[in-house]
């Protein structure tokens, strides 16, 4: 219930069968350290499964608030492998220089989805008010890019557009590539 100004209203309507999340997670890795310790790293590996997951859908009306909490059906998968390699460049008396390197690989997808579209990522401006780039796709990872496909302009100069303007095609996974981050330290 949100208040103010005197009166109040209901923010989210009512769902009995609400449920919790449910996840299930594998981690393993080993550490390693060699050269009286002037070696050392690490790799582990992750693998958790979430189902049941909570999500805000605008509410069809009428009704007492704009919108439900439900459980998606399906599935998200996030997996991947975290790597971090140390090294003394130097160990002298008065001065010692480590060198880091690491590097994390992460996948995530949603399987199993068969609800209404998801719609995430708003865009605002002149004319795209309440459009969205971004959305929920089995197979793919959370909040991929979903665009319209531009072919250019008609005899009137009118914008034209594959499928129709309503057609709205994968445009690209917004989620960060692989990374690697050096760090050098000294004393």
């Amino acid at each position: 219930m949100l208040s103010g100004g005197g009166g109040s209203r209901q923010v989210n309507a009512a769902n009995p069968d609400l449920k919790w999340e449910k996840s299930a997670q594998l981690n393993a890795g080993i550490d390693f350290s060699i050269i009286h310790n002037r070696l050392s790293g690490s790799i582990d590996y992750f693998n958790k499964k979430t189902s049941d997951l909570l999500f805000n859908f605008i509410a069809t009306g009428p009704g007492p608030a704009a919108n439900v909490w439900r459980n998606m059906p399906g599935e998200i998968h996030n997996r991947g492998v975290e790597l971090a390699l140390r090294g003394e460049v130097i160990r002298g008396k008065d001065l010692l220089w480590n060198l880091g390197v690491n590097a994390a690989f992460m996948k995530n997808e949603l399987n199993g989805y068969e609800g209404p579209d998801v719609l995430t990522g708003a865009i605002s401006g002149q004319g795209v008010s309440g459009a969205t780039i971004q959305r929920f796709a089995n197979g793919y990872p959370l909040n991929v890019f979903y665009m319209r496909k531009w072919t250019g302009l008609n005899k009137d100069g009118i914008s034209e557009y594959e499928g129709g303007a309503d057609k709205m095609f994968y445009s690209g996974d917004p989620n960060p590539a692989p990374s690697w981050a050096l760090r050098q330290t000294s004393a």
